[in-house]
């Protein structure tokens, strides 16, 4: 097991050009942002925001913890996600790591081994990648997309 992070070879990310992705794509895009933007302004307009109601009745909000505590699971859609917070980065809360189990993944496609990993990285079945991870804001707002070993910090100023 290589336990150099310098020594991993990662894939190179390479976002799509929008001129080439089908309109069916792009209109499920915009239909998702839009209903995250709607379910955003929702909570807003309560005094309430994502951030806040996913650490709800969670207790003391603990450096490295979980939230909620045994992450959550889709089994429709094999999709997880978590909250959690570990940097020293005076914008973000905390962020969102959001994942797809193996049996979500398109036919074909396999999640990278992560020989960093504290606990044994799952295999099989239970195997999962890395899809994206969301930086929150103190007012549980995003404010940048990360992917496990690439910071891109993408501002998210169209749902401000």
């Amino acid at each position: 097991m290589n336990n150099n992070i310098s020594d991993i070879q990662l894939p190179t990310l390479t976002p799509p050009n929008p001129a080439q992705l089908p309109y069916g794509e792009i209109a499920e895009m915009l239909a998702t942002g839009t209903e995250v933007h709607t379910s955003m302004r929702a909570l807003e307009r309560v005094g309430l925001n994502l951030v806040g109601e996913v650490l709800k009745d969670q207790g003391d909000f603990i450096e490295l913890e979980h939230y909620p505590k045994d992450d959550v699971f889709d089994d429709e859609t094999h999709s997880q996600y978590y909250y959690h917070t570990h940097r020293n980065d005076a914008d973000e809360h905390g962020h969102f790591h959001t994942f797809m189990r193996a049996g979500g993944m398109p036919k074909g496609s396999k999640p990278l081994d992560y020989p960093l990993a504290s606990e044994p990285w799952p295999q099989g079945d239970d195997a999962i990648g890395h899809l994206v991870g969301i930086s929150m804001d103190a007012w549980g707002r995003p404010i940048g997309l990360f992917a496990q070993g690439h910071r891109i910090k993408t501002c998210l100023n169209a749902m401000n």
